[in-house]
Order: structure tokens, then C-alpha cells, then sequence
């Protein structure tokens, strides 16, 4: 028994207290860098979103501001998938690791060979056989914190120009909708001979156009909207 509790506290043990990265995240989690990170993120994949979906119905994004609350709102669901998934997925990678590492550490506590055959498969596959000094754990923690920034910001952008072309495709299938005659119609006391199509309504102004793509600017009242049903 003195044996295998040497083994086990010697040999095996820095194998079983390796520290994983799911730690980390979660005291990430409990501080306030994630939420403001968050807010950013909605903040900016919503504004990506609304300069491409702009940019191809030529909106002046000036007289159709918005809120800060609309825009937070919008990015929201532009990433509902990304919310509900991310979480899912760190609670099955945590609880995966978590199981390994218990099971990892039955198995050489119930048998002192387990704990040799362990040893010698790290050996043969060249893993490393020792605590790493606090030199080496130092400068191991700053490239993976360097790897990970460079990750998060190309990522970042990845993420921005991907809901810019999302703006895009959304703003030409309002043109498609406005050829074929079943987007959104609106009356204003101006236009009361024709029929304006909407295309986007900020804080305080909306926009819409006709059908030969002339742009209108108005505020949000003395006007009605119809929709047609999609067929």
C-alpha cells in the first residue's frame, strides 16, 4: 500500500492535476469582461448587418438611426443560434474532461499496473513525463493567452463581414420581394396616387420606395402599412 500510494502521488498524480482551460472559462464567465465583450459583439455583428443590408437598397443610415436598445435587441437575434449553442457545447466539453479525469484517476488508485501502463503509453506516444517548472508554466500560459487573442480577433472580423453579406442577401431579397409586388405596402398623404414599398424603419424615421427606386423618407406617422400574405 505505501508502495502504490507512492507511485500514485508521485508518478501519477501531476498527470491527474494538469489544469484544464474549461477552469479558466469559467471564472471568465463570472467576471464582467464577458458581458461587455457580449454587448460589444451584438452591438457590432447588428451595425455589420444594417451597413451591408444599407448599402445595397442605398439608405442613409444618418436619418434611420436607431436606438441603442434596437440595435442590442437585433444583434441578439442575429446570434440566437450562437447563444444557445455555445453553451451546450462548453457544458458537454467541461463534463467529458471532468469524466476522464475521474475515471483516469479510479483506475490508477484500484490498480498499481494501471498506473504503470499509463506511464508507459505517455512514454511511448513522448508526452511529457513531469510537472513543468513555474518558468516554463509562465511562459506556456502567455503564447496560449497570445494564440487565443490573435483567435478571438480574426474571429471577431470573421464574424463582421459575415453578417455584412447576410445585410446584403436580406436587402436583395426585398428587391426581388418589390419586383414580384409582395413586399410591404405603404400609403403616405403624398403618395396618394401610388403605393410605396417599405424597406426599413429606424427610431424615428422609416423608408420605403416605389417601383421605379426612388427613395422616400418619413416619419413614423399619418401613414398605413399592408401586408400582403405569402403565398
Amino acid at each position: 500500500r505505501a508502495r502504490l500510494r507512492h507511485y500514485c502521488t508521485r508518478v501519477c498524480a501531476p498527470y491527474l492535476e494538469v489544469k484544464f482551460s474549461g477552469d479558466f472559462i469559467i471564472r471568465f464567465l463570472d467576471s464582467a469582461l464577458i458581458l461587455t465583450f457580449s454587448t460589444v459583439f451584438l452591438y457590432c455583428s447588428s451595425t455589420a448587418y444594417i451597413h451591408g443590408y444599407f448599402g445595397a437598397l442605398s439608405l442613409d443610415s444618418d436619418v434611420l438611426d436607431r436606438n441603442f436598445h434596437q440595435i442590442l435587441y437585433h444583434g441578439m437575434i442575429l446570434n440566437i443560434n450562437t447563444i444557445m449553442l455555445f453553451p451546450i457545447a462548453l457544458a458537454i466539453l467541461i463534463t467529458v474532461h471532468s469524466t476522464y479525469k475521474i475515471e483516469l484517476s479510479r483506475l490508477v488508485r484500484s490498480h498499481f499496473g494501471a498506473g504503470k501502463r499509463i506511464v508507459k503509453f505517455r512514454r511511448f506516444f513522448k508526452l511529457k513525463q513531469r510537472t513543468p517548472t513555474a518558468l516554463e508554466l509562465k511562459h506556456t500560459k502567455r503564447v496560449r493567452l497570445s494564440w487565443l487573442t490573435v483567435f478571438i480577433i480574426f474571429s471577431f472580423f470573421i464574424g463582421m463581414t459575415y453578417f455584412e453579406s447576410k445585410g446584403k442577401q436580406e436587402a436583395i431579397k426585398i428587391q426581388e420581394s418589390i419586383a414580384k409586388g409582395k413586399a410591404g405596402r405603404l400609403n403616405l398623404k403624398s403618395y396618394e396616387n401610388e403605393s410605396l414599398f417599405i424597406l426599413f424603419c429606424g427610431a424615428r424615421n422609416c423608408a420605403a420606395t416605389d417601383k421605379e427606386g426612388t427613395v422616400v423618407y418619413f416619419p413614423q406617422n399619418g401613414h398605413t402599412i399592408s401586408q400582403q400574405e405569402k403565398t
